[in-house]
């Protein structure tokens, strides 16, 4: 099984079929994405999007236009360089919202 460290993650791949994955992590939020495996800088081409959130805000609107449900790495300006757990919530194949818990600003890399 693997392990979750403070401030780090587990990829959990699964087949094609459904699968269910357990997450223990008392007193700690827990991002749960499920979505198919994008490799970082997409598909070969390179189809990815950098949204940059100069004025903080406790949500984000991110219109992509990659016509896809892409992977989300957010990055804080509360913790430059470190990724910060935010929700990601897809509008549409061309929109999604990040809402943090409290205004930031930063950037999302998306792939």
């Amino acid at each position: 099984m693997p392990t979750l460290t403070p401030g780090g993650y587990v990829d959990v791949s699964a087949p094609s079929t459904p699968a269910v994955v357990d997450v223990t992590a008392p007193g700690r939020f827990v991002d749960v994405h499920t979505a198919p495996r994008v490799t970082v800088g997409g598909p070969a081409g390179g189809t990815r999007y950098l949204h940059t959130q100069t004025a903080p805000a406790a949500q984000w609107t991110v219109t992509h236009n990659l016509g896809t449900f892409p992977q989300v790495v957010t990055i804080g300006d509360s913790e430059p360089g470190r990724p910060v757990i935010a929700d990601v919530f897809y509008v549409d194949a061309n929109t999604l919202t990040i809402t943090w818990p409290s205004p930031e600003s930063g950037k999302a890399y998306l792939s």
